[in-house]
Protein backbone atom coordinates (compact mmCIF):
# COMPACT_ATOMS: atom_id res chain seq x y z
CA UNK A 1 0.00 0.00 0.00
CA UNK A 2 1.35 3.28 -1.16
CA UNK A 3 2.03 6.06 1.34
CA UNK A 4 0.28 9.28 0.84
CA UNK A 5 1.84 12.10 2.56
CA UNK A 6 -0.58 15.09 2.84
CA UNK A 7 0.78 18.35 2.79
CA UNK A 8 -0.43 19.85 6.50
CA UNK A 9 1.28 21.70 8.71
CA UNK A 10 2.65 20.46 12.34
CA UNK A 11 -0.09 20.49 14.90
CA UNK A 12 1.94 23.93 16.37
CA UNK A 13 2.08 26.10 13.61
CA UNK A 14 -1.53 25.01 12.35
CA UNK A 15 -2.38 26.67 15.49
CA UNK A 16 0.29 29.86 15.20
CA UNK A 17 -1.16 30.73 11.61
CA UNK A 18 -4.55 30.51 12.63
CA UNK A 19 -4.07 32.92 15.61
CA UNK A 20 -1.75 35.70 13.82
CA UNK A 21 -4.74 35.61 11.36
CA UNK A 22 -7.28 36.57 13.92
CA UNK A 23 -5.16 38.71 15.66
CA UNK A 24 -4.23 40.85 12.63
CA UNK A 25 -8.06 40.61 11.66
CA UNK A 26 -9.10 41.87 15.53
CA UNK A 27 -5.97 44.38 14.84
CA UNK A 28 -7.68 45.93 11.81
CA UNK A 29 -11.02 46.50 13.52
CA UNK A 30 -9.53 48.36 16.20
CA UNK A 31 -7.85 50.14 13.86
CA UNK A 32 -11.00 51.46 11.87
CA UNK A 33 -12.94 51.58 14.99
CA UNK A 34 -9.90 54.07 16.70
CA UNK A 35 -10.13 56.01 13.21
CA UNK A 36 -13.82 55.82 13.12
CA UNK A 37 -13.62 57.68 16.91
CA UNK A 38 -11.24 60.23 16.02
CA UNK A 39 -12.83 61.19 12.69
CA UNK A 40 -15.68 61.52 14.84
CA UNK A 41 -14.36 63.78 17.31
CA UNK A 42 -12.42 66.18 15.18
CA UNK A 43 -16.09 66.85 12.98
CA UNK A 44 -17.30 67.52 16.26
CA UNK A 45 -14.70 70.31 17.53
CA UNK A 46 -14.94 71.18 13.35
CA UNK A 47 -18.61 71.62 14.09
CA UNK A 48 -18.42 73.41 17.00
CA UNK A 49 -15.52 75.71 16.00
CA UNK A 50 -17.60 76.68 12.86
CA UNK A 51 -20.68 77.44 14.95
CA UNK A 52 -18.48 79.37 17.06
CA UNK A 53 -17.70 81.75 14.25
CA UNK A 54 -20.67 82.34 12.84
CA UNK A 55 -21.78 83.22 15.83
CA UNK A 56 -19.17 85.73 16.21
CA UNK A 57 -19.62 87.17 12.79
CA UNK A 58 -23.22 87.50 13.18
CA UNK A 59 -23.09 89.56 16.60
CA UNK A 60 -20.48 91.68 15.08
CA UNK A 61 -22.57 92.58 12.13
CA UNK A 62 -25.35 93.25 14.27
CA UNK A 63 -23.41 95.54 16.21
CA UNK A 64 -22.02 97.26 13.23
CA UNK A 65 -25.60 98.21 11.70
CA UNK A 66 -26.57 99.12 15.63
CA UNK A 67 -23.74 101.85 15.47
CA UNK A 68 -24.70 102.86 12.18
CA UNK A 69 -28.38 102.94 13.09
CA UNK A 70 -27.30 104.85 16.34
CA UNK A 71 -24.60 107.05 13.73
CA UNK A 72 -27.86 108.64 11.84
CA UNK A 73 -29.88 109.06 14.98
CA UNK A 74 -26.99 111.29 16.47
CA UNK A 75 -26.65 113.65 13.04
CA UNK A 76 -31.18 113.94 13.73
CA UNK A 77 -29.98 114.63 17.57
CA UNK A 78 -27.48 117.26 16.18
CA UNK A 79 -29.52 119.05 14.04
CA UNK A 80 -32.31 119.24 16.37
CA UNK A 81 -29.99 120.35 18.85
CA UNK A 82 -28.79 123.40 16.25
CA UNK A 83 -32.34 124.00 16.06
CA UNK A 84 -33.24 123.95 19.41
CA UNK A 85 -30.06 126.67 20.14
CA UNK A 86 -31.47 128.91 17.43
CA UNK A 87 -34.50 129.32 18.74
CA UNK A 88 -33.63 129.10 22.58
CA UNK A 89 -30.32 130.27 23.37
CA UNK A 90 -29.29 126.68 24.52
CA UNK A 91 -29.21 123.52 23.82
CA UNK A 92 -31.79 120.68 24.88
CA UNK A 93 -32.58 118.63 27.27
CA UNK A 94 -33.56 114.93 25.71
CA UNK A 95 -37.64 115.38 27.07
CA UNK A 96 -37.68 118.85 25.13
CA UNK A 97 -36.20 117.53 21.95
CA UNK A 98 -38.96 114.56 21.81
CA UNK A 99 -41.51 117.62 22.64
CA UNK A 100 -40.14 118.66 19.60
CA UNK A 101 -40.91 115.03 17.99
CA UNK A 102 -37.27 114.11 18.12
CA UNK A 103 -37.77 110.03 17.81
CA UNK A 104 -35.39 107.04 18.25
CA UNK A 105 -35.18 103.89 16.37
CA UNK A 106 -38.03 100.94 18.10
CA UNK A 107 -34.53 99.03 19.22
CA UNK A 108 -32.86 102.22 21.19
CA UNK A 109 -33.30 103.65 24.53
CA UNK A 110 -31.99 106.76 26.27
CA UNK A 111 -29.14 105.54 28.59
CA UNK A 112 -28.43 108.86 30.04
CA UNK A 113 -28.41 113.04 28.45
CA UNK A 114 -27.15 116.51 29.79
CA UNK A 115 -27.96 120.17 28.20
CA UNK A 116 -26.29 123.45 29.40
CA UNK A 117 -25.90 127.11 27.08
CA UNK A 118 -22.78 125.62 25.48
CA UNK A 119 -22.93 121.45 25.44
CA UNK A 120 -25.11 118.24 25.21
CA UNK A 121 -24.60 115.22 25.97
CA UNK A 122 -26.70 112.21 25.14
CA UNK A 123 -26.04 108.21 25.64
CA UNK A 124 -27.82 105.57 23.38
CA UNK A 125 -28.32 102.28 24.13
CA UNK A 126 -29.25 99.66 21.21
CA UNK A 127 -31.53 97.39 22.92
CA UNK A 128 -30.98 94.15 20.55
CA UNK A 129 -27.09 94.61 19.86
CA UNK A 130 -26.49 95.08 22.90
CA UNK A 131 -24.63 98.40 22.59
CA UNK A 132 -24.34 102.04 24.13
CA UNK A 133 -22.74 105.05 22.04
CA UNK A 134 -22.26 107.97 23.86
CA UNK A 135 -21.91 111.43 21.85
CA UNK A 136 -21.49 114.95 22.91
CA UNK A 137 -22.02 118.43 20.66
CA UNK A 138 -20.67 121.54 21.50
CA UNK A 139 -21.35 125.22 20.60
CA UNK A 140 -18.98 125.83 17.70
CA UNK A 141 -19.75 122.49 16.26
CA UNK A 142 -20.72 123.32 12.73
CA UNK A 143 -21.30 119.59 11.11
CA UNK A 144 -22.41 116.43 12.35
CA UNK A 145 -19.07 114.97 12.07
CA UNK A 146 -16.59 117.02 14.02
CA UNK A 147 -17.17 114.29 17.13
CA UNK A 148 -17.65 111.02 16.45
CA UNK A 149 -20.03 108.65 19.18
CA UNK A 150 -17.79 106.59 21.49
CA UNK A 151 -19.21 103.03 21.65
CA UNK A 152 -19.17 100.10 23.99
CA UNK A 153 -20.63 96.78 24.74
CA UNK A 154 -23.23 97.32 26.87
CA UNK A 155 -22.55 95.59 30.57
Amino acid sequence: MPVVLMNRPCGGMANKTTKTSKNSTSGDARAARDRGIVMALLSVFAVGAVALIWVSVVDSSRKTRAKASMGQTFAVVHRRQSEFRTLFGRFATWPELTARGARLEPSQRVNASNADASHWFISIRDQDAGVICDRTGELMDEDTSERAPACRDAP
